[in-house]
Parts: structure tokens; C-alpha cells; sequence
């Protein structure tokens, strides 16, 4: 099978900056949630579960004042299938959206609530908080903003409802900050991807219990790449145990009891990598603990039970048996 790009080698590390700011897009810049009005044909868009989803003009209004006339379309695919409101895909023009508060925002990915009440809201931001321990521990990553929007019909203006939501970083502008490009070739193995960030990535989705993922089929992975070496970078998380959404499944074929049960299925890499990615994440610890602590929209007894099941994790990070016999000997080759 055919590499995705160079072969990475053991003296080749994953870049240690998240890029310059200046490359940012602006929006992701503010770590404040922001109140917007997303004004569509509601019906049409919840209706639109197609293949082929098509776009449909949209008003957004900001409490700033601004308004700006885009486009809005469904996306996904399980969600898109199961939820209430699929997820969804915005165009903004950028030359419209610059002198507001969503300036450079193209067309950002937007996480909605899949059902109505106040256990989908609490879904939406703990995947929130996930990019955001995701993002201490690579900066090959996603920005992630948190938002409340207001969802107006404007035929049916009575039924309007606001509910959180999560704006994503488009994969290109990540890529362009890292000074990488989006290589969209399945088929990846271990001496494709960089052995340090496909070791890390494993190991963030043992952290939060996923195993709804696949590097090399790429499956909620996006691959980035430059002169030396490919890249992965993980998304998606709404069937990782650390949520434990209703609609998560495991694969049978794990034998797996349920999502909170970690199972580790990331590539193998050296022992000296190992080494490197237990003690990097170890050190984020504390500052992982600080974002659940701090985010005023998270129920505390969802806190505390997130925080139970990471600190299982870390558990097993700082004891070498267990560590070897769970995660190192479970890699795939």
C-alpha cells in the first residue's frame, strides 16, 4: 500500500508550537462563549438528511449588532442520521464577516445539540472540553469555541430556542498555521505517521475512552502533512466514554461491555516514544483538572464523574505494569 507521505523517522519531533497567533483565525482568538441568532428555514434544514445535503441562505445576527447573509447545510453521518438537528456546516464571506466578532470564519464545522433538554446541552459541552484537553496536549489541533445559539424560523418565529453549540477551526486553517497541508490518502500504517503524535493521539483516545476512530481508514482523523512527516490529528469525539452519550456504541468486535470500558488502538511506537507521551501527558494533568473545574457550563456532578474516570486513567499511566500490559502491548503493529 502506498505511504501517505514520507516515511517519519526517530529524529523528526512533532512541532512544539500551535503556529503564530497572527495566523489564528480571529474568532478562536476569544475563549468567551458568544451569543449569536441563526435565522434558516429550520423544517427544511432538519429534513435535509441526505448524501447530498444542499446549502440554504441563513441570517446570522450577533449581539454586537452586525448581521451577516450566509449559507447553512447539514453534515456528518451518524449524527446527521440520529439526531434531531443534524450537524452543521456554515459559509460565511469572509469579506462580511471580518469587522465582526466570527471574523476569519469561512466555513467552520458546527457541533449542535442532537436532542432537546438539558442532558444533550451538558453533551455539547463536554465534547467542548475535550478539543480543549486534546489542544493542551498537541497543537496539532482544532480551535474550539463554545457559542449559544438562537435558532429562529422565521415562519415559525414562536418555536425559536437557544442551545450551545461548538464552532470548529477548519482543517485547512490548521493546517496553514502549522505550515502543513490536508493529504486526504487512506491507508496510512506506523512508519507512515510521525511515531511521537501517532503515539499521543492513541493515547488522548484511551484518556477519554474512544475507540470510534481509524488512522488509517480515516475515520474522525484528518492527516497533516509537510516536507517530513505526516501528521494525525483527532476529532470527533461524542462516543468517547468520558461523555458517554446514549446513542455511543462500541464495535462488537472489540468485546467491549459499553464506552467506558478503554481499550487502546493506536499504532505501536519505540519505548523511548512511550517514555515521552506518558510523561508529556502526565504533566497536563493539573491543567486538565483547571479546564473542567473552570467552565461555568459543565453540571459539577458531570465534573466530578469525568474527572473519576480520568484519574482511572492516570492511575494506570503512573503505575509502568500496568501501563506496559494496557496500552503498549494493545498497540496495533
Amino acid at each position: 500500500m502506498a505511504a501517505v507521505g514520507p516515511a517519519a523517522t526517530a529524529q523528526s519531533p512533532a512541532p512544539q508550537a500551535a503556529g503564530p497567533d497572527s495566523l489564528l483565525p480571529p474568532f478562536f482568538r476569544d475563549r468567551s462563549p458568544l451569543a449569536l441568532t441563526l435565522v434558516t428555514d429550520l423544517r427544511a434544514l432538519a429534513k435535509d438528511r441526505s448524501g447530498d445535503p444542499q446549502w440554504q441562505p441563513a441570517t446570522i445576527r450577533l449581539t454586537s449588532g452586525d448581521s451577516i447573509q450566509g449559507r447553512v447545510r447539514t453534515r456528518g453521518i451518524f449524527r446527521r442520521r440520529r439526531c434531531e438537528l443534524p450537524p452543521l456546516k456554515l459559509d460565511l464571506p469572509r469579506g462580511k464577516a471580518n469587522a465582526t466578532p466570527l471574523a476569519g470564519l469561512d466555513k467552520p464545522k458546527v457541533v449542535v445539540h442532537c436532542g432537546n433538554g438539558t442532558r444533550w446541552e451538558q453533551y455539547v459541552v463536554q465534547e467542548y472540553l475535550l478539543y480543549r484537553v486534546y489542544e493542551l496536549l498537541t497543537p496539532i489541533s482544532q480551535r474550539a469555541r463554545l457559542v449559544r445559539i438562537t435558532y429562529v424560523d422565521p415562519q415559525r418565529t414562536a418555536d425559536s430556542s437557544t442551545h450551545y453549540a461548538i464552532v470548529l477551526e477548519e482543517d485547512e486553517d490548521v493546517a496553514k498555521r502549522l505550515e502543513m497541508r490536508v493529504t486526504e490518502v487512506k491507508g496510512a500504517t506506523p512508519d507512515d505517521l510521525d511515531p511521537y503524535q501517532s503515539a499521543l493521539v492513541g493515547v488522548f483516545q484511551y484518556l477519554i475512552g474512544n475507540t470510534d476512530w481509524s488512522a488509517t481508514g480515516l475515520h474522525n482523523i484528518v492527516l497533516l502533512q509537510n516536507l517530513v512527516d505526516t501528521y494525525p490529528m483527532a476529532y470527533d469525539f461524542d462516543f468517547a466514554g468520558a461523555i458517554e452519550t446514549t446513542y455511543a456504541t462500541v464495535d462488537p468486535r472489540l468485546g467491549l461491555r459499553s464506552v467506558r470500558e478503554r481499550l487502546y488502538r493506536g499504532f505501536c511506537t519505540r519505548e523511548d516514544r512511550w517514555a515521552e507521551v506518558f510523561a508529556h501527558v502526565r504533566a497536563q494533568k493539573d491543567a486538565i483538572w483547571a479546564l473542567y473545574r473552570e467552565e461555568p457550563a459543565l453540571d459539577p456532578k458531570i465534573r466530578d464523574r469525568t474527572l473519576a474516570y480520568f484519574e482511572e486513567f492516570f492511575r494506570i499511566l503512573e503505575n509502568p505494569r500496568e501501563a506496559e500490559r494496557q496500552i503498549v502491548r494493545q498497540c496495533r503493529r
